[in-house]
C-alpha cells in the first residue's frame, strides 16, 4: 500500500497532523510506502529561498516517514503551477541529491516520479536527472504514455525503461493520464485490456529493478478489473506466481 499525504499541505505541523492516522494503518499491519506530491513545494525552483524552504519541508517529511518505520518514498519535481523557466535542472540535481542522502541516513530510499509534462520529464532528461542525483525512479505508466501521445512517436514511453530501468524501483499502473473534455479535471484512465500497457509491463519485468506495482486508480470497479488483468498477466511468469 502507498500512502499519499494530503497534497495541499505546506508546513511541518500539517504533516505531523496526519501521522496519527498513518500510524493506525501501520499498527494494523499495512506495509506502507509513501507518496510526497506537494504542488506548493518545489525543490527545483530557480528562486533559492523557495527551493530551500521546499528542501526543508521534504526533509521533515522524510524524518516523519522514518519515525513511522517507512523505508521508501516517491516525490515529484515540477508538479506545481510554475512557469517552465522557473524550474532549474542544476538546482533539481543538487537538492534531490541532498534529499537522497538525507533519506539514506534515515533508512528511507527516495525515488523521483516521471510526470506527464514539464521540462525535466522527457525520458532522456529524466534519466539524466536520476543518474546525476543518485535517486531511484518511480515509473508512472500513465504519465509515460501521455508523453508518447504528445510526441506522436509509437514506443516513446518505453524509452523511460530503456534509459532508466536499473534505477526503477516502483511503477504506477493504469493506462493514461488525461484531461476530461472542455478543460475538465485530470484523471487516470483504466485499461480495458493490456494491449496498450503490456509492452511497458514486459520491459519492467525484463529490464528494470522494479519490484512494486501500484494500481493508481480510485474507482473500485476499475481497480478490481485492472487487478484481475495484472494477476492473469503475472501468472504467466513462474517467478511471480506466489505473489498474484
Amino acid at each position: 500500500m502507498e500512502y499519499t499525504f494530503n497534497r495541499s499541505l505546506m508546513t511541518p505541523q500539517e504533516i505531523d497532523s496526519e501521522l496519527p492516522e498513518i500510524r493506525k494503518l501501520s499498527d494494523a499491519g499495512c506495509k506502507l510506502r509513501y507518496h510526497l506530491a506537494f504542488p506548493g513545494r518545489e525543490i527545483a525552483h530557480s528562486n533559492p529561498e523557495t527551493a530551500r524552504e521546499a528542501v526543508n519541508f521534504y526533509e521533515h517529511c522524510l524524518k516523519s516517514i522514518a519515525r513511522l518505520g517507512g523505508n521508501f518514498a516517491t516525490m515529484h519535481i515540477g508538479l506545481g503551477p510554475y512557469r517552465e523557466e522557473e524550474i532549474d535542472y542544476s538546482t533539481a540535481v543538487c537538492n534531490l541529491n541532498r534529499l537522497v542522502s538525507f533519506g539514506q541516513d534515515l533508512g528511507v530510499e527516495l525515488a523521483l516520479e516521471n510526470l506527464r509534462k514539464g521540462r525535466l520529464n522527457p525520458p532522456k532528461i529524466f534519466q539524466d536527472l536520476i543518474n546525476d542525483s543518485d535517486a531511484w525512479a518511480t515509473l508512472d505508466i500513465g504519465h509515460a504514455l501521455a508523453w508518447e501521445k504528445k510526441a506522436g512517436r509509437p514506443g516513446y514511453a518505453l524509452d523511460y525503461i530503456r534509459h532508466t530501468g536499473p534505477r526503477i524501483r516502483e511503477a504506477h499502473v493504469y493506462e493514461i493520464e488525461k484531461r476530461a473534455p472542455n478543460n475538465g479535471s485530470v484523471y487516470h484512465a483504466p485499461p480495458e485490456n493490456l494491449d496498450i500497457i503490456q509492452p511497458l509491463l514486459d520491459d519492467l519485468i525484463s529490464s528494470s529493478a522494479c519490484d512494486y506495482w501500484l494500481i493508481e486508480l480510485t474507482d473500485k470497479k476499475s481497480l478490481a478489473h485492472t487487478l484481475e488483468l495484472l494477476r492473469n498477466y503475472l501468472s504467466t511468469f513462474p517467478a511471480f506466481n506466489a505473489a498474484v
